[in-house]
């Protein structure tokens, strides 16, 4: 049956070399069925809305500290939250990135192109 629906398929279809423009070099010529449509604008700039501090207040309340995996959660939210680093800049962070620096605690963060962009402290 779907031999059959097949072979129907194809004797329907048009001949592949009819009704197509050529080209005096003889080279097929398409027409641009695309021209004169126009995408829609997208505003530029930045379009995600930020948290409020009651939001992360909320946020950072629901976490459960009582566990490793809770204050590992609540650490790297806050840190997110605080310093506005990208999550690819938090994945690439190592132990060896957090460093002392006049007294401080300083994470060095690997920007793109794997140059250090800046130094956070908190």
């Amino acid at each position: 049956m779907q031999d059959l629906l097949f072979k129907a398929f194809w004797k329907q279809r048009l001949p592949l070399n009819e009704n197509i423009p050529v080209s005096k070099k003889g080279e097929k010529i398409y027409p641009n069925i695309a021209r004169g449509v126009r995408g829609t604008r997208k505003a530029k700039g930045f379009r995600k809305d930020c948290l409020t501090q009651g939001q992360i207040r909320e946020a950072l309340a629901s976490i459960d500290g009582g566990s490793l995996k809770g204050l590992r959660d609540y650490a790297l939210f806050n840190l997110l939250v605080r310093t506005g680093i990208r999550t690819i800049e938090v994945v690439r962070a190592q132990v060896g990135d957090l460093r002392q620096q006049g007294g401080e605690a300083v994470l060095w963060v690997q920007g793109r192109a794997e140059i250090p962009r800046t130094t956070l402290s908190f």
